[in-house]
């Protein structure tokens, strides 16, 4: 239990780096990245998923704050620590049903 609270606050805490991935949370606590993913795994979501919602909540949250309307959406994907704006496109769309620029409006 303590193993997995370090790893999620890791993962709480780099997220936004489109560099971020399992192996540099392995590195750090001299983990293997399998180990990392049979933890996450028991509790229903995987490194990548966890990972992803992160980033689409950070990007929703920052798309509907007020005065957030003048920042250009591919600013906000790639703040929030996408480095593919047609993944964030994609993935957006799928998890809210909506395109990003209608996330402004919500």
């Amino acid at each position: 239990a303590a193993r997995l609270d370090v790893v999620l606050r890791e993962i709480a805490i780099g997220y936004a780096n489109p560099a971020f991935s399992i192996g540099m949370v392995a590195a750090k606590f001299g983990l293997s990245p399998r180990y990392i993913q049979d933890l996450l795994q028991s509790t229903g979501s995987g490194f990548s998923e966890r990972v992803r919602e992160l980033r689409l909540q950070h990007s929703m949250s920052r798309l509907a704050r007020p005065g957030g309307g003048g920042r250009k959406v591919s600013d906000i994907a790639f703040a929030s620590g996408f480095s593919d704006l047609s993944h964030f496109y994609r993935c957006f769309r799928r998890r809210f049903g909506m395109t990003p620029s209608r996330g402004r409006m919500v």
